[in-house]
């Protein structure tokens, strides 16, 4: 069974937070690409920018200039019922966390590279590592985009039932790909 047996696909609202295009690198493009199959599925969804002040209609909002402040209120104020961080930031990561643990948010952390894991791994003492372990605990859903990143997150606590790993590479949605996708999430 899935999360969301008694709601309508379209009845979920998606919150994404992380990069929006420009600046183009790969987590940006990777927002930009689930932000059009979420268009395709008819899935509500809100992008929360956190590189830039790119601002798209009511779909995209940049929270930049005050990530911090944003967070603290995001914790208390989120509305939408599943929120994915495409991130390399460790406090983002901990939004997720406890957006899961203390609002019963369904979250899905992204992990892209090892810049992160590996600090935490050589400097297992440090207030970040902990911090990253305690996440990789509480997180409802943890993604790694390689197989070394996922073995990289068991090995730092994450639990082989909340990792999924999936490939970092989201092509462009064309609409014709997914006119039969599975609407289950």
């Amino acid at each position: 069974m899935h999360y969301f047996s008694k709601t309508s696909v379209n009845q979920i609202r998606v919150a994404i937070i992380g990069g929006y295009p420009p600046p183009y690198g790969g987590v940006s493009i990777g927002v930009k690409r689930l932000a059009a199959l979420l268009d395709i599925l008819r899935i509500p969804y809100k992008v929360y920018n956190t590189a830039s002040d790119v601002e798209v209609s009511k779909k995209v909002v940049s929270v930049a200039r005050f990530r911090s402040i944003w967070s603290m209120w995001y914790l208390l104020a989120c509305t939408e019922d599943v929120v994915i961080l495409r991130t390399s930031n460790i406090l983002a990561y901990l939004l997720g966390a406890l957006l899961h643990v203390l609002r019963g948010k369904r979250t899905v952390i992204f992990f892209g590279n090892m810049t992160i894991l590996s600090s935490a791994k050589q400097h297992s003492g440090t207030i970040s590592s902990k911090l990253l372990k305690w996440t990789l605990r509480h997180a409802d859903v943890t993604v790694g985009v390689s197989e070394q990143i996922c073995h990289t997150l068991i090995e730092l606590g994450a639990t082989h039932e909340k990792l999924k790993h999936i490939p970092g590479i989201l092509f462009p949605p064309n609409r014709f790909l997914y006119d039969n996708v599975d609407q289950r999430i």
